[in-house]
């Protein structure tokens, strides 16, 4: 079963951009994502999930954070359900492990 999401507007108005090659190319995507795919996923979806927009002055919309939810969505359903955690490490965070690694002989 699906879960509805939703975006806050009034939070996300930074990275609000309008279904326009303009707007969506501010959205920062890497390559290029035509409005007409911004709207097929929102009618149609990607293995279940659906990008959610929203409608503001008769034009629909959408935004970064709502976008990076879809894709992450769409890459776990990719993957059976398996979330990819990321866990960031900082160098030195990296090197005091393995520093304890090394210490513990392993």
């Amino acid at each position: 079963m699906t879960t509805k999401k939703f975006i806050d507007a009034a939070i996300d108005t930074v990275s609000l951009a309008p279904y326009t090659p303009a707007g969506v190319k501010s959205l920062g995507l890497p390559g290029s994502v035509s409005p007409a795919t911004l709207h097929r996923w929102r009618i149609r979806g990607i293995r279940n999930v659906k990008l959610v927009t929203f409608l503001r002055g008769g034009r629909r919309w959408v935004t970064r954070q709502a976008l990076q939810q879809f894709l992450e969505d769409v890459t776990s359903a990719a993957d059976n359900g398996f979330r990819r955690a990321a866990l960031p490490m900082s160098d030195a965070a990296l090197r005091a492990a393995e520093r304890d690694l090394e210490a513990d002989g392993a």
